[in-house]
């Protein structure tokens, strides 16, 4: 055996180990990317909340002193 021989095979990594990070990479890009759409669908929904609530504040209606919120209905 030569001198250069034992730390060759020290540091060698091997394919189980390739594998195992392989995976471990794979793994953290899946949850990363959930993380993601997770929260674009957070940002989707509040900014549809939003623009809801931005609807139901123009329904309000004014007088000379009271506010009314909702539906009128009137008889004919």
């Amino acid at each position: 055996m030569k001198k250069g021989d034992f730390l060759w095979s020290a540091y060698r990594i091997t394919e189980k180990q390739k594998a195992g990070k392989a995976r471990n990479i794979k793994e953290k890009q899946l949850k990363n990317s959930r993380s993601t759409v997770s929260k674009q669908l957070v940002e989707l929904l509040s900014s549809q909340r939003d623009n809801f609530s931005e609807k139901r504040i123009s329904r309000v209606y004014y007088t000379s002193e009271l506010r009314f919120w909702g539906v009128f209905l009137c008889e004919l």
